[in-house]
């Protein structure tokens, strides 16, 4: 059996800002970088939006444009809390220590998992050291600073599933990764 230690996770939201909008979905997968190995073991929860949360005007437009996918996170949405509790015990740090967190952007994901956390009351199980932005490795690894290039690059791979679902993004964010080290690594 592998050693996981990175986890790949998307967050789908009610807005941009983390200290006020609410993440609505969390999509995780672990995997391990080093060996290409993919857990199927997947965290793939829906969250009720915590009471002093709200929507942003341009969010919520956004969505009434991918009414399919929004519903289906709506149906299965639970308490914030348990959801987040029961993340924190999925995504437990591996023998080798903590999870790498990868992210597309980290600087979205992060801030909404560690507010959502602080307000919850749940310790979190990540560290802003261990983060990996993948826009920032892909084009570290194509050696240019170019992200609309790059973004261009990424968007070129084949994408399974529902834009927009967190678990699919995730997964889908997991194959860009995987895709650029398995290049990099021939």
């Amino acid at each position: 059996m592998s050693e996981w230690t990175d986890l790949s996770v998307d967050v789908e939201t009610s807005g941009t800002r983390p200290d006020r909008a609410a993440i609505i979905q969390i999509g995780a997968v672990k995997f391990n970088y080093d060996t290409g190995e993919v857990c199927h073991d997947f965290f793939d929860r829906a969250l009720e939006m915590m009471p002093h949360r709200s929507w942003e005007e341009d969010t919520r437009a956004f969505w009434s444009k991918h009414p399919t996918v929004y519903q289906g996170i709506v149906a299965r949405a639970e308490d914030p809390v348990l959801v987040l509790k029961d993340f924190a015990e999925w995504a437990k740090p591996s023998s080798k220590g903590p999870l790498r967190l990868w992210a597309k952007p980290i600087s979205f994901e992060w801030p909404f998992l560690e507010s959502h956390f602080h307000d919850s009351g749940v310790r979190l199980p990540f560290h802003y050291r261990n983060c990996v932005d993948l826009t920032s490795f892909v084009a570290g690894w194509r050696h240019t600073v170019d992200y609309q290039k790059t973004s261009e690059l990424m968007r070129s791979l084949p994408f399974s599933g529902d834009v927009h679902n967190a678990l699919h993004d995730a997964l889908n964010q997991l194959t860009v990764a995987l895709t650029f080290a398995k290049e990099h690594n021939s």
